[in-house]
């Protein structure tokens, strides 16, 4: 009896190696009702997704401790590209989104921690045909530390940005058009002498773009908080929101981003 106790004893305090097979922590990014292709590079170089250099899905993660890749349609049936990374471990995970042509995107980027709370990070932007955008998703799997989710900038990622926001000569947003790149030409003027100065430009669209966004949704009778409208109908506000807001908060977001990226 007493050998059985001393078996079962020490059977509880002696490390155990286990296989993390069904591990409940994931790191996942989705686009939504965008054509693009994402490429995701974890903490050790190991990449997965759409490599646009060679034109081709890439897994080079270990399948037991990996991902998946999906490719399917949302309820708009536009493609939607999904990676799920499971059993992530903290540290800096690099995302790559590429455009094949001028694409607007939203994207997702969710996960769980220690203590299975989640997070859910929203990503936005708009890329001319063949661009990249670049984030730095600062993963944490401990409960005292946040997950982040950055995009990469300067002023000439800005600039393209904002070239394929006025793409679009009938949009209602053209408005203000001529402000925003005359800012962003005083910004680059200054930038190497006066670094503050030229963050007060970029300041100054994200204000102008800001009010342009509140002058838009009273004109169109919509609330200002649209989540009262998705609240009832969410494929059709959120449509709506996609083809007519989503670039004033693209343009707002960035712009304050760009200003704490500025050294």
């Amino acid at each position: 009896m007493n050998k059985i106790c001393l078996m079962l004893i020490l059977a509880i305090i002696s490390p155990v190696e286990v296989k993390a097979y069904g591990t409940p922590y994931y790191l996942a990014i989705k686009s939504y009702g965008c054509e693009i292709d994402l490429l995701l590079q974890d903490y050790n170089s190991k990449r997965i997704g759409y490599d646009f250099k060679t034109g081709k899905d890439i897994i080079e993660i270990e399948q037991e401790v990996g991902g998946y890749i999906h490719d399917f349609s949302d309820n708009s049936g536009e493609p939607t590209k999904e990676i799920d990374y499971r059993d992530p471990k903290s540290g800096l995970y690099e995302l790559q989104v590429y455009a094949h042509q001028e694409k607007q995107y939203l994207i997702y980027v969710r996960g769980n921690n220690e203590l299975m709370e989640r997070f859910q990070i929203k990503i936005i932007g708009k890329l001319l045909k063949g661009d990249v955008h670049n984030y730095d998703i600062l993963y944490s799997c401990e409960a005292h530390e946040k997950t982040t989710a950055t995009k990469v900038l300067d002023l000439n990622v800005y600039e393209r940005e904002a070239k394929a926001i006025f793409n679009n000569e009938n949009s209602e947003i053209n408005k203000i058009m001529k402000e925003v790149f005359g800012n962003i030409k005083k910004a680059k003027k200054v930038m190497k002498k006066d670094s503050a100065k030229a963050k007060k430009y970029i300041e100054t669209i994200a204000e102008v773009t800001e009010n342009a966004r509140k002058g838009f949704l009273a004109s169109s009778g919509k609330p200002m908080d649209l989540s009262l409208d998705y609240k009832f109908d969410r494929v059709n506000t959120w449509e709506w929101y996609r083809d007519n807001v989503l670039k004033y908060d693209i343009l707002i977001i960035d712009a304050k981003e760009l200003v704490k990226q500025i050294k």
